[in-house]
C-alpha cells in the first residue's frame, strides 16, 4: 500500500480522479473492484499502444522491407537520415516489446 504522506498533490488528484471514474462503474457492477477497473483499462491502453506501434513498424517495413535487411544494409554506409529512421524504428520495436510484455503480465 502506498503511504499517503509520500504522495504528491498531483498523485492525490490523479487517484481522486480515478476513484471518481471507477466508483460508479463498481457500484453498477461493471467492475468488481478498483483493481479490476484499473487492470481492464490498462489492458485496453496497452492494446491501443501495441496497435499504434505495429502501424508505425508496418510503415517502416513497407519502406525498407524488414528490420534485419535494413540494419544489414546500413552497416558502415548509413546516411544521417537512414540512421534517424533506424533509431526511430528501433525505438518503436522496444516500445512495442514493452507494451506486449505488460499485456502478457496483466493476463
Amino acid at each position: 500500500m502506498v503511504e499517503t504522506a509520500r504522495l504528491t498533490d498531483n498523485s492525490l488528484r490523479y487517484l481522486d480522479c480515478l476513484d471518481k471514474v471507477a466508483q460508479p462503474l463498481i457500484r453498477e457492477g461493471v467492475y468488481a473492484s478498483e483493481e479490476e477497473f484499473l487492470r481492464d483499462n490498462v489492458r485496453y491502453m496497452a492494446r491501443r499502444q501495441i496497435e499504434e506501434c505495429q502501424q508505425v513498424i508496418r510503415g517502416f517495413e513497407k519502406q525498407y522491407i524488414s528490420w534485419e535487411k535494413f540494419s544489414d544494409a546500413l552497416l558502415n554506409v548509413a546516411t544521417p537520415a537512414q540512421e534517424d529512421a533506424w533509431m526511430e524504428w528501433e525505438s518503436e520495436r522496444r516500445i512495442l516489446a514493452a507494451w506486449q510484455k505488460l499485456l502478457r503480465e496483466l493476463g
